[in-house]
């Protein structure tokens, strides 16, 4: 079954904004994080749905991951591992054991201790790539 298919059938989504992006915007800056225009336009649709794949889930409750991740404790760390200057966590997957974080460049990886897997820097790609896990 196609991704999109799947979530309308199972969650009833339907790719529409589910929250404000301004005030996404805020929820982000008040833990510190830089979200891009386009992390806040993919996160804005699926704000605080968890899904479950076969073999994976993905939690977007964006406050409890960036309570879960603040940005004193891991920000300097997301740095190190991805090489890059302004990392963002947007997500957990396999049960809150693997971190989703977005680059400055919109590159996407899964972070869980010292272990990095990249994702690429497409929002959708990654959701497929994970709903076929």
């Amino acid at each position: 079954m196609e991704l999109k298919r799947f979530l309308k059938e199972k969650y009833n989504w339907s790719d529409r904004e589910l929250i404000n992006r301004l005030d996404l915007k805020q929820i982000f800056k008040k833990a510190n994080y830089h979200a891009s225009s386009e992390l806040l336009v993919f996160i804005s649709h699926f704000y605080n749905m968890h899904i479950l794949f076969l073999h994976c889930d993905v939690n977007f409750k964006i406050k409890k991951v960036l309570s879960d991740y603040p940005y004193n404790l891991f920000f300097d760390q997301f740095c190190e591992l991805t090489g890059k200057s302004n990392p963002t966590p947007f997500a957990e997957i396999k049960g809150g054991h693997m971190v989703l974080v977005v680059d400055e460049d919109n590159f996407i990886y899964g972070i869980f201790d010292d272990c990095i897997v990249e994702f690429g820097d497409n929002y959708y790609d990654m959701l497929k790539k994970l709903y076929l896990m």
